[in-house]
C-alpha cells in the first residue's frame, strides 16, 4: 500500500485501542488497513479500512489547517 494517514494524537487515542496483554501492554495500537482476497485473482490484497479514509492525505496541511465544524468526533485543537 502506498498510502499516508495523518491524525492528531487526540484522534489516534479516539480511534486506536489500548493493548491489554503482551509485551506492549498499556501502549496504543491502530490498524489502518485490512487484508482480503481478490475474487478475480484469488490473491490477498491490502485495503484501507473505510473508517480511516478520512485520515488519508498527500501532504501535512491537514495538521495546520483549522478543522471545519463537525468534521471530527474529537474536539478541535485550541
Amino acid at each position: 500500500m502506498d498510502l499516508t494517514w495523518v491524525m492528531t494524537s487526540q484522534e489516534f487515542i479516539a480511534a486506536g485501542v489500548q493493548n491489554k496483554s503482551g509485551k506492549n501492554v498499556g501502549k496504543r495500537s491502530i490498524w489502518f488497513n485490512g487484508n482480503r482476497r481478490n475474487k478475480q485473482t484469488g490473491q490477498r490484497e491490502d485495503y484501507c479500512k473505510p473508517q480511516f479514509e478520512k485520515f488519508l492525505v498527500t501532504d501535512f496541511r491537514r495538521l495546520t489547517a483549522p478543522y471545519p465544524v463537525g468534521e471530527h468526533s474529537v474536539s478541535p485543537r485550541p
